[in-house]
């Protein structure tokens, strides 16, 4: 069963008794809509308010319970490198921000990684994949917050669907498996999801993700209702109807 990243928000992370602090966002490697990092705001405990742990340290995940578990303590943590969460990596791209740039180090126990609000090397990139924006100094940009996507506009080839209303997250690795749309007043009471890998392209400037469909086949696609509960064979719907291998 898939989780909805809006639940997961503030969701509780929880070692026995000892309560770690909260879920706060997720940094995204936006070539593959997975998670590289969680933000776990710790309320303040110590010095730190948020920092950065890997998503694999997350051993369980009971939304309806706001609740993830972790083997990591509270000494794991403030070991644990801080993050800032009132600049997005999406600011960076507008400001002076790049701070260490492609210079990521790593936490003493091995499994934690300083994310410079900045830019990795340079990796190979699919060819029209990116708009121009997403890169500075001449380096990809590609660790993305999910809060900042929430809101993006969803443009179909031949007009636009809607905004990002939610993330749908597989909660074994927390990769995006969908995104959930917002359609307004276009198609009323609908849930629309599409699977960010079908994206033809991303402009952070635009705030807006693309998608090489147009509006009557996204119409027709597919029910849901509901995001709660939402299945894998929901997924494996979507592929057989809009024609997609799956990988």
């Amino acid at each position: 069963m898939y989780v909805s990243f809006n639940d997961l928000r503030h969701t509780s992370l929880m070692n026995g008794e000892t309560d770690l602090g909260g879920l706060s966002d997720l940094y995204l490697d936006e070539r593959t809509w997975r998670t590289d990092y969680v933000v776990i705001d710790t309320g303040g405990w110590f010095s730190s308010h948020a920092v950065l742990i890997a998503p694999d340290r997350i051993t369980a995940v009971e939304p309806e319970n706001r609740l993830m578990t972790t083997a990591l303590t509270r000494a794991d943590l403030e070991a644990a490198p801080a993050a800032s969460t009132q600049k997005t990596v999406g600011e960076v791209i507008g400001s002076e921000w790049l701070v260490a740039a492609g210079q990521p180090f790593y936490a003493a126990a091995g499994y934690m990684a300083v994310l410079p609000p900045a830019i990795p090397r340079k990796p190979a990139q699919p060819a029209g994949a990116h708009d121009p924006d997403a890169v500075v100094d001449g380096e990809h940009i590609h660790l993305r917050s999910a809060r900042e996507i929430l809101g993006y506009g969803i443009e179909a080839s031949d007009g636009a669907i809607g905004t990002v209303a939610d993330l749908i997250l597989d909660p074994g690795n927390f990769r995006v498996a969908l995104i959930a749309i917002d359609t307004g007043n276009w198609l009323p009471g609908r849930v629309v999801v599409l699977d960010p890998k079908w994206a033809s392209s991303v402009s952070w400037n635009d705030r807006a993700v693309r998608f090489a469909k147009i509006r009557e086949e996204i119409e027709d696609a597919p029910a849901l209702d509901d995001l709660s509960g939402l299945e894998r064979g929901f997924e494996a719907e979507l592929y057989r109807y809009y024609g997609y291998p799956r990988m």
